[in-house]
């Protein structure tokens, strides 16, 4: 079973281009586009990275096309949208514009197949061909019609896409299967022998190393990953792999930073605010008003004129400055009760005529064009981690296609002759229900990370076991494995694996053991965890997270340190030991610190202690003086959640 994994180490990129004035106007939703979307990324060889919407219109259509298949070098574009009788309908004219080879067959499968559904289908004028390394296939505008033209197309899209790619083993992969008959096929043979392994003297051969050694090897062998270009509401949490900066300025325009009157000085009151003279009317004629989104820039004022304008809308280009509304009163209204000539007053209710003097600025109240970001200035920094404010951030200066880094794919591997699918109904005699398994796919989803290959749960055999570590190695980037005895042997003599450590200087744990080996020319990591659920998701975060972390290209994969004052006393380990805990932040007599009290019992086969953890208290190593900590003492955590 594969949860948006990939069969084999190839994605596509896919582009998908709604065709729509009303959907580029904003006076409908897409529908299409986002169901597109979704079962495109259901499938394990694709990824869409560009989902936009452009007008009926063969220019801008034109445009796109162009950009996402030489500039984006996607592999795959689909347009849904503009493939009707309708006069506004050009899609396929602006497609015939663009490709370099029509792919006939392809349009009259979807056709004869869509016939089969709706009669409605003979109304299509869409096309398929190829620009480049790019298909391009035409879709109905409607969901329903989209979905149903894709699903047509999908059986062959895979192969399709690797002649057009030249994907030569992918090719000769998909060749054997369609000129093949179905053989039975040897399963690889283990070279382990396991009456050596019930044999092997009690003590490791492998050397203790410190959790400290262990982090510094793995990330030594890790490698932050490539990069492509995901679609801005797409990238939340996803480490951005180059500066973005703004497309346009913010403000695009001089806005107001107040409801108030935007105003024209006469001569006279410039003379007045210079203390050239010593009294002036300060009386304006309402010409007329500015809201937020109207094009009101080339309101032409004169001297002694105003409009009335409200919070964020634009400053006409002649205005001297904004007063706020509270500065002014109303002397003339028109037929409709509306402003037609105001004056102003201070905030001390002087005014023109009065003695007190009226203070004000030339540019006051507006905010100038990039006041708050100019054209071109860096928004988002290259390494940064995009949360929601900097997706804010980027929708706002027009960066919607942001190029980060690629996200492992990650396999999971159980092993254990006791263990059962959660899912099955009944649990029979001398079985548990495998946990490790879903406590590590969501450990992995939390971080982020989308693509999880489940390579199944194999019993303690070598040859069973081989089978499911290959399965996992040809989908997987990383690899992390529960449980068994067999599996360092399996990966040394079978796969031909370098084991970095087999055991690590801490409890729960000691058994975590870390490898890489090239398969297919690849680099892939191997994390071997212990099989008790507690080991395993605490060796998770203390080793695999950093790792995972570092792949996704962030500057600092590591958990926060804090010192914590612990609520509770602890016999110690002769290794360090890391303490399930709760932390708590406290504020007694001006005393400011974070509590940590104990999860309860702390035996590696208990899941519950990890229940509501969001710490890993650091209890020191045992000594002869110093056996055991007290209640109050303060010791060094890692944070593996939020407080």
């Amino acid at each position: 079973m594969c949860t948006n994994a990939l069969p084999k180490q190839l994605f596509y990129q896919v582009g998908i281009l709604v065709v729509s004035d009303s959907c580029a106007s904003n006076e409908a939703t897409d529908k299409s586009g986002s169901n597109l979307k979704s079962l495109v990324n259901d499938q394990a060889f694709l990824s869409t990275v560009f989902h936009d919407i452009v007008p009926d219109s063969i220019p801008e259509i034109k445009k796109k096309l162009i950009e996402w298949s030489d500039s984006r070098n996607l592999s795959l574009i689909l347009t849904t949208g503009g493939t009707g009788f309708s006069p506004r309908d050009v899609t396929p004219e602006a497609t015939k514009e663009v490709i370099e080879k029509e792919a006939m067959s392809l349009t009259n499968t979807i056709l004869t197949e869509s016939m089969k559904i709706t009669k409605f289908a003979m109304l299509s004028r869409a096309i398929s061909g190829i620009r480049k390394k790019t298909l391009i296939i035409n879709l109905p505008g409607s969901k329903k019609g989209s979905q149903e033209a894709f699903e047509i197309v999908l059986p062959v899209l895979k192969h399709a896409l690797d002649l057009i790619n030249d994907a030569n083993k992918e090719i000769k992969m998909d060749h054997v299967k369609i000129q093949s008959e179905p053989v039975h096929h040897h399963e690889p043979k283990s070279r382990v022998c396991e009456k050596d392994i019930l044999d092997k003297p009690r003590s490791s051969v492998y050397p203790m190393i410190s959790v400290d050694e262990a982090t510094k090897i793995i990330q030594h062998q890790t490698q932050i990953l490539e990069t492509e270009f995901v679609f801005f509401l797409n990238a939340l949490n996803r480490v951005s792999a180059e500066d973005v900066a703004a497309q346009d300025p913010l403000p695009p325009f001089a806005a107001s930073v107040k409801d108030g009157f935007g105003l024209k000085l006469t001569a006279e009151q410039k003379d007045y605010l210079s203390n050239k003279i010593t009294s002036a009317n300060f009386v304006f004629d309402v010409i007329g008003s500015s809201n937020a989104g109207d094009n009101t820039l080339n309101i032409d004022l004169k001297e002694g004129q105003c409009v009335k304008i409200n919070t964020g809308a634009p400053v006409p280009l002649n205005c001297d400055l904004v007063i706020q509304i509270e500065d002014t009163m109303s002397i003339e209204k028109d037929e409709y009760n509306r402003d037609k000539r105001i004056e102003i007053v201070s905030t001390s209710g002087c005014g023109g005529s009065h003695s007190s003097r009226i203070s004000l600025k030339m540019g006051q109240d507006i905010r100038p064009i990039g006041f708050d970001i100019k054209k071109g200035e860096v928004v988002v920094k290259n390494g940064s981690i995009l949360k929601a404010a900097q997706i804010g951030i980027c929708a706002t200066v027009g960066a919607l296609n942001l190029k980060v880094y690629k996200q492992p794919i990650v396999g999971l591997v159980s092993t254990g002759n006791e263990l059962v699918n959660p899912q099955d109904v009944e649990l029979n005699s001398g079985k548990i229900r495998d946990s490790n398994k879903s406590l590590l796919f969501c450990a992995v989803k939390n971080l982020g990370i989308d693509k999880i290959f489940d390579s199944g749960i194999a019993s303690d055999n070598a040859d069973e076991l081989l089978k499911v570590f290959t399965n996992a190695l040809e989908n997987s980037d990383v690899v992390i494995s529960t449980g068994g005895d067999l599996v360092k042997d399996v990966l040394e003599k079978d796969l031909n694996c370098t084991i970095h450590f087999a055991r690590m200087n801490m409890k729960p744990g000691k058994p975590t053991t870390f490898a890489t080996c090239e398969y297919k020319g690849r680099k892939k990591l191997i994390f071997a965890l212990p099989g008790n659920p507690v080991s395993a998701i605490v060796t998770f975060n203390l080793v695999v997270v950093p790792c995972l972390k570092k792949m996704m290209g962030f500057e600092n994969p590591f958990w926060s340190e804090i010192f914590v004052k612990i609520e509770f006393d602890a016999d110690l380990d002769p290794r360090p030991e890391y303490h399930r805990s709760l932390l708590k932040y406290e504020s007694i007599d001006a005393n400011n610190y974070f509590s940590a009290l104990s999860t309860g019992n702390q035996h590696s086969s208990r899941l519950l202690s990890m229940n509501d953890a969001n710490a890993l208290v650091i209890l020191p190593p045992k000594t002869v003086t110093k056996p055991k900590v007290l209640k109050g003492e303060y010791l060094k955590a890692l944070l593996i959640d939020k407080i």
